[in-house]
């Protein structure tokens, strides 16, 4: 019988790289879902502090700990200067997953997850029964994936995401397409094959970090850079045939859950009953995301169901 395009082939021989900023009960949920889901033999879980990790490897045995600063590559701190100080912890976590992406410990293939993103459905394979490495996408309009309003006002790609790729590869993202999904599949060969290009292509002497924090400052945005743009943009560029694009009309997924993140108790948990509801409702996987200002915090019922209507009924834009 021929296994469905979606089918886990084979998923449990790769690894899963999360970054988190603590241990607490969002990822507690989402590393019991990458066990039940993803099955991986390791997820390096990248965190400001180790302390504490012995109790979550008693739950979780194939955790390995990774601290924040010990995954940063090497940057000067005057290269660092420019950025503003309430987002340079969101930088150094992604020249930090970028850096483990290269690492001798982590599968040649792997999931890139984000730690506060629980999978309620089935998850994506690692690789698709063709061997292509699935890479989701989505629209404003069929994902609830980050567009910001431009000069006329139509919903656009982050204008820093998009001045910093075409800085470092050459490259240009579509403005109605997002990668930005919560997790992409990463292939280690093209890592450093991406990383290289992007030395090649910078001043003498200058390796990949400095080169992404100074295309992040220059672009002249507070959200200056994305690592999950950059890779995907780089792969589609570099390796089409590689890819196979998938929807997020035919995977849908979300941003915090219908009835919100905070818990009967007043504290920002998931609970089963909420996975429960977002598996119900046809979607893959939710971010809970405690930290973030977000419109969907505590939306209610009857906005996600307004959103589920507009999923189902809206054109979207064409393939990337």
């Amino acid at each position: 019988k021929e296994a469905p395009e979606h089918s886990l082939m084979g998923s449990a021989q790769y690894d899963v790289v999360a970054v988190f900023r603590e241990l607490n009960c969002v990822l507690r949920a989402a590393l019991r879902s990458l066990e039940e889901r993803l099955m991986p033999p390791k997820v390096h879980l990248i965190l400001d502090s180790c302390d504490g990790i012995e109790k979550i490897r008693s739950e979780f045995p194939a955790v390995r700990c990774v601290e924040l600063a010990s995954a940063l590559p090497s940057i000067p701190a005057e290269a660092m200067a420019a950025i503003p100080p309430e987002r340079k912890s969101w930088y150094q976590q992604q020249l930090a997953k970028l850096a483990v992406a290269t690492s001798a410990e982590v599968t040649e293939t792997f999931h890139m997850w984000d730690g506060d993103t629980i999978a309620v459905g089935d998850a994506m394979p690692a690789r698709m029964p063709d061997s292509r490495f699935p890479l989701l996408w989505g629209s404003s309009v069929d994902s609830p994936a980050h567009f910001a309003p431009d000069t006329t006002g139509e919903w656009s790609l982050p204008p820093g995401y998009r001045a910093s790729t075409e800085a470092l590869i050459g490259v240009a993202p579509a403005t109605n397409v997002s990668y930005v999904t919560q997790w992409q599949v990463w292939h280690k060969p093209f890592v450093h094959e991406m990383l290289d290009e992007i030395e090649q292509r910078a001043p003498a002497h200058v390796r990949w970090p400095v080169a992404i924090v100074n295309a992040a400052i220059d672009s002249g945005h507070e959200l200056g850079f994305s690592e999950y743009t950059l890779y995907a943009t780089w792969l589609l560029a570099r390796h089409a045939g590689e890819v196979k694009l998938v929807s997020s009309r035919e995977f849908p997924w979300l941003r915090n859950p219908p009835s919100g993140v905070i818990d009967k108790n007043g504290d920002c948990c998931p609970s089963d009953e909420s996975l429960c509801q977002v598996g119900l409702g046809g979607f893959h996987f939710v971010s809970w995301e405690c930290l973030h200002a977000s419109a969907v915090f505590r939306p209610g019922f009857a906005a996600v169901s307004r959103q589920r209507r507009q999923l189902d009924v809206s054109p979207g834009p064409s393939p990337p």
